[in-house]
């Protein structure tokens, strides 16, 4: 349907609207804080499409900059949708102090888009601008992955063992 919008996260089906609504915002799969939390013209990863999604604004503040990893016991339930045969009762993201889990549905696509990042972005200069890029790498190891403050030469997220799980759990869609 042309006029709405199904979020990341919630699997929820919004009217298509301008910017600047209370339903839903722009969700960065990479946190910009990890690497290039300054939006500027040569700051390429910041509005890179690959890895935005529209996302319900409520689902996007849980999820924060939380890395992804299976969640496990403990967690706490953010329920999706039914949209098409798809989401619904069982089929949740999962949040814990520490982690996101995204629902079923999506686990794919968000680690597809981790990995664009990760092979996009592997620092040096681009290739037309020659604005410096940063070298942005997938991890296991969640010491690495800490909010830089300011643009990256290097910046880390995760979790890519998990990530590598999630793509081959959820295929591509036809």
């Amino acid at each position: 349907n042309a006029t709405r919008i199904l979020d990341l996260y919630r699997h929820r089906s919004y009217a298509k609207v301008g910017g600047g609504n209370d339903y839903y915002n722009r969700e960065h799969t990479w946190p910009n804080s990890y690497g290039f939390p300054d939006d500027g013209g040569t700051n390429y990863p910041y509005t890179d499409c690959h890895q935005l999604f529209l996302c319900d604004v409520g689902y996007n503040n849980d999820r924060g900059n939380k890395p992804f990893n299976d969640c496990g016991a403990g967690a706490s339930e953010r329920v999706t949708d039914a949209n098409d045969g798809e989401g619904g009762p069982g089929h949740s993201n999962w949040v814990n102090a520490t982690y996101w889990e995204t629902w079923d549905g999506r686990m794919g696509d968000v680690a597809r888009a981790m990995f664009y990042l990760d092979l996009r972005y592997a620092g040096g200069l681009h290739n037309v601008t020659h604005a410096a890029e940063p070298d942005l790498i997938l991890t296991d190891n969640p010491a690495l992955i800490v909010s830089t403050g300011g643009n990256a030469s290097v910046a880390y997220m995760g979790l890519l063992t998990v990530l590598l799980q999630w793509h081959i759990a959820d295929p591509v869609d036809a």
